[in-house]
């Protein structure tokens, strides 16, 4: 349980705050619906339900939340902060034209009845009220890259070796590695060998390979400051003002319908 819920609430306290400050400074949201459920799949529903066929009964006398807390609020700024930086990037290298998207090939994926209902225009198929190309572009490559963050978490959650450990904990099973090759191949061959799926279904956008492999460096960066951030507690005051509120908040409504008694 603790597991899973540092996998699903990361994701969805990084999913707020980009929802929240993309929308203020962009005025629009950074994912599509279907954008959302394919990250949703690939970074929690998958890893969860494979994982628990690894789950085993322990002797925990401490609350579970508190222990969550620490590892899905760092972890959700900094994989946001990594989110605004692919999102910021690609949006001013599409905009200049240093980023080149061939939205011919992409076209090729939709049916003709499809683009008509859209001007025969891909990219206002792809898009979301009206969205630009910078914007749609911006919006794959966070995807793409937060989507590739949220697996990885799977090393740092049950990490096989020490040096991957946050909290000193390891999990010598090695179904959590088998989860996140199997995760990263599935992304992979949507990519490489269906781009219908990533086009069509998902309206991701098939950027250049250099474009991809920044996009991977990028993410790369990412693990290591997440680890040195997790490990060094460098948000643990941060941390602990939110787990203050939230357990104040939490305790209320625990005590909400209590009957008190008179003196």
């Amino acid at each position: 349980m603790r597991d899973i819920l540092k996998l699903y609430l990361t994701r969805n306290f990084a999913l707020a705050i980009m929802m929240v400050v993309i929308y203020l400074f962009v005025g629009s949201l950074p994912m599509i619906p279907i954008q959302n459920t394919f990250y949703a799949f690939v970074s929690v529903t998958i890893a969860a339900f494979f994982m628990t066929f690894i789950s085993k009964p322990e002797t925990n006398k401490e609350l579970i939340l508190p222990d969550v807390l620490k590892f899905c609020i760092p972890s959700a700024i900094i994989i946001s902060a990594f989110g605004f930086l692919a999102y910021g990037v690609t949006w001013h290298l599409v905009g200049s034209g240093t980023l080149v998207i061939d939205w011919d090939y992409m076209s090729q994926f939709v049916s003709a009845d499809i683009l008509s209902k859209y001007n025969d225009d891909i990219i206002e198929y792809m898009g979301w009220a009206g969205s630009s190309a910078e914007e749609i572009c911006a919006r794959s490559a966070m995807v793409f890259t937060v989507s590739i963050a949220g697996i990885l978490q799977l090393f740092l959650i049950c990490p096989r070796f020490k040096f991957l450990s946050v909290d000193g904990r390891t999990n010598k099973s090695i179904v959590p590695t088998l989860i996140v090759l199997f995760l990263l191949f599935l992304i992979f061959a949507m990519y490489r060998f269906l781009p219908v799926i990533a086009v069509l279904l998902v309206k991701l956008v098939i950027f250049p390979q250099a474009y991809f492999l920044f996009l991977i460096l990028l993410i790369a960066i990412w693990f290591f400051v997440e680890l040195f951030v997790l490990k060094k507690q460098v948000l643990k005051k941060s941390t602990e003002k939110f787990e203050e509120v939230y357990m104040r908040k939490l305790q209320e409504e625990y005590t909400k319908g209590d009957v008190q008694e008179d003196e």
